[in-house]
């Protein structure tokens, strides 16, 4: 008989996770919800646990599948990913994601019996699961687990002990999980993703998961940053022969935040109205501040001065490597207050510096242009 852990309703969780970690020690199989369906866990280090996970039934040929606690473990577990592949880690995981890669030579990362049963074409087959019992139990345990994913019926408990049976020694029962659906399945290269079934995350996210974001900073929003932003977006969007709105879909995202920016405020009027002569447009623009998420995600800053850089720094010393001034020697003054001519002479020297980062870009991605 299956033994029951209410989530929902339990004053200890932690004693839950102990109890849950002494079982998967002992060779015992655990279901554990997830964000996708309930899912069916084995400790990696006991081949007889193992064996019993054979016997589950498989609703896709990427199951089982590796399960570890953080996305930068992934990381060690893969030989390359490529950057596609880092940035969809890094933005998506924990989360109803199996991303499939090439193993890392290093034969003592896993055991034989586990990495056999989680590679699938010679790739290593790899979850995140997000959901906190799984999370703090992987903390718990100094190897991962081994899971193989229920169907949708296993969106809730009652349906994940049908589906399974008596191979689950114990559950953790939390109710229905968000998404009564299988993870999406990607196939991570150093050449980019290829997605093999598209699941909980639809193939437009995938593809806007893996984009290369740039953002540009000022102080309050709405004048040097938005502008940048604006006139970016052309210059790339006209690289790309695409209009502006497709550029996700061709990989880049641009976005604009500020320092001390006052949240959903518009663009200033004349920022407004000099960006029109570069054939594009700040109507719809509302400030917005820099956050941490930003900081993380975006694969350039560019600020207008020395200054702003240093306050980016001071708080997010990690940004470092990827955060630079747009004019490289000399800052880009704020016009607010000022005249018509003195935002345009501003637009101006904005421009200059982004046709180098489209140049920079370019360079890079010989498709662009």
């Amino acid at each position: 008989m299956t033994e029951r852990y209410d989530w929902m309703t339990t004053d200890d969780p932690q004693d839950v996770i102990h109890q849950v970690v002494q079982r998967l020690y002992e060779g015992q199989l655990v279901l554990f919800p997830a964000s996708s369906t309930y899912v069916l866990a084995a400790y990696a280090e006991r081949p007889e646990a193992l064996l019993r996970l054979q016997k589950a039934p498989k609703v896709d040929d990427w199951s089982p599948s590796l399960a570890l606690h953080d996305p930068e473990s992934l990381l060690e577990y893969a030989k390359q990913v490529g950057t596609h592949g880092r940035r969809l880690i890094e933005r998506s995981l924990p989360g109803p994601l199996t991303i499939l890669v090439e193993p890392a030579s290093d034969p003592d990362l896993l055991a034989h019996e586990a990495r056999s049963f989680t590679t699938h074409a010679g790739k290593l087959t790899i979850r995140v699961p997000a959901h906190e019992a799984i999370i703090e139990t992987l903390r718990l345990l100094p190897e991962p687990l081994v899971l193989v994913d229920g169907p949708p019926e296993a969106a809730t408990a009652d349906g994940a002990i049908k589906v399974f049976g008596s191979l689950a020694n114990a559950i953790i029962d939390d109710g229905p999980t968000p998404f009564a659906k299988l993870p999406t399945v990607v196939d991570a290269t150093e050449e980019g993703i290829r997605i093999l079934r598209e699941g909980v995350i639809p193939a437009g996210r995938v593809k806007r998961l893996t984009s290369e974001i740039i953002t540009f900073v000022c102080t309050g929003n709405s004048c040097r940053s938005p502008m940048a932003e604006a006139i970016f977006r052309k210059m790339l969007a006209d690289s790309l022969r695409t209009g502006v709105e497709q550029l996700p879909d061709h990989g880049f995202i641009v976005q604009s935040a500020g320092l001390a920016a006052s949240d959903g405020a518009p663009a200033a009027s004349f920022a407004q109205e000099v960006v029109q002569e570069y054939g594009t447009t700040l109507e719809d623009h509302a400030a917005q501040t820099l956050t941490p998420q930003m900081i993380q995600f975006s694969d350039r800053i560019l600020v207008m001065t020395r200054e702003h850089r240093a306050a980016i720094l001071s708080m997010w010393p990690e940004a470092s490597g990827k955060t630079a001034v747009l004019g490289v020697r000399s800052d880009i003054s704020d016009p607010i207050g000022g005249s018509v001519d003195q935002y345009r002479r501003c637009a101006g020297q904005i421009a200059t510096h982004l046709q180098q980062i489209l140049n920079d870009i370019k360079s890079r991605k010989g498709s662009v242009g």
